[in-house]
């Protein structure tokens, strides 16, 4: 039975695709939270490895993982390059896993043509962005529009399907400009769940409107915010006032609690959370923490979110997610 896994690994993000012919992963994190979940679920191969852009807290948990020696099949990068430190660090622990035999196809160029090539059983896997051409002009140029191109712009979206039906929408850090050369391209965005792209923080020029168009175009039941309490004070209370506009009846949740709903963690443990491995969990600070999702019989997840609800009505009152369903 094919399963997600959309992991806390604090501010970063990082999903596990476990699905009947092989695992599917996209980005690391930044930290050994990826390393940690796949030695707990004995995980000893990644079939495909999915690198979304150059971000650290999106790739130096890679590093963690080729250095214990996992096996990737197949690894794509975003043609998005960046002169990091981390950058090089992850170019030169790449080599010495190529050279050792654990990496299979290191392939530089995550674009919509992959889509249909990528998929590991049940799920089909969908690269909706960067195209080609935008890849092509990559960061710094202009796209048809005459719009600079940023490395955010050119941040990988995958969406996860099953049976047709649009399921899970991981845009990573698109900002303005790569979201409206998705908006612009032909086919339907929408998904069932959006991970908020870029941690809930600032997305461009006018985040009212930037969430707006996504909160309409993707149309999700649920929206989820990887996050690590106290980075970055991600999300942005206008960002969740603005979804709550949109899309009232949309459930919303964090990995890790916001030190914009409270400054000090409540003392009570979640006893709704998820039984697997989540990052937050060793200082208390899980809020949803991982979300599991299975899709037989039917699209579920865990925690219940009506259970993760009822905890922060009681616990956290001020909590961002709740303005808007209590006045």
């Amino acid at each position: 039975m094919p399963r997600v896994y959309i992991l806390d690994v604090g501010h970063g993000n990082s999903t596990v695709l476990v699905d009947t012919a092989g695992v599917l992963v996209v980005d690391a994190g930044s930290s050994s939270a990826l390393l940690s979940f796949l030695q707990e679920k004995e995980i000893q191969k990644i079939d495909v490895l999915l690198i979304s852009h150059a971000d650290g807290d999106h790739i130096s948990g890679l590093i963690g993982i080729l250095s214990e020696d996992i096996e990737i099949a197949r690894i794509y990068l975003n043609p998005d390059r960046r002169d990091t430190e981390i950058w090089k660090d992850l170019i030169t622990v790449l080599k010495d896993s190529k050279d050792r035999g654990l990496l299979g196809q290191w392939n530089v160029g995550l674009t919509s043509e992959l889509t249909g090539n990528i998929n590991q059983g049940d799920i089909t896997v969908e690269v909706l962005a960067p195209t080609p051409q935008l890849a092509t002009v990559g960061s710094g140029g202009n796209d048809l529009r005459g719009r600079r191109i940023t490395p955010h712009s050119m941040s990988a979206v995958i969406r996860l399907k099953k049976d047709g039906l649009p399921c899970i929408l991981l845009p990573g850090d698109i900002d303005e400009i790569g979201l409206a050369n998705l908006w612009e391209e032909a086919g339907d965005k929408n998904a069932r769940l959006l991970v908020f792209p870029h941690h809930g923080g600032n997305l461009g020029l006018n985040n009212d409107t930037l969430t707006e168009n996504l909160c309409r175009n993707v149309n999700p039941e649920i929206i989820i915010f990887s996050i690590g309490r106290g980075n970055y004070n991600t999300p942005l209370p206008g960002i969740l006032a603005k979804i709550r506009e949109i899309l009232p009846n949309v459930s919303i949740a964090c990995t890790q609690i916001s030190k914009s709903c409270t400054l000090n963690l409540p003392g009570q443990q979640r006893r709704y959370l998820a039984p697997d491995f989540a990052r937050g969990r060793e200082t208390n600070a899980c809020c949803v923490g991982t979300i599991v999702i299975d899709f037989e019989p039917i699209f579920t997840l865990r925690p219940v979110l009506m259970d993760h609800q009822a905890y922060i009505t009681a616990e956290i009152p001020t909590a961002l997610c709740l303005r808007g369903i209590r006045g």
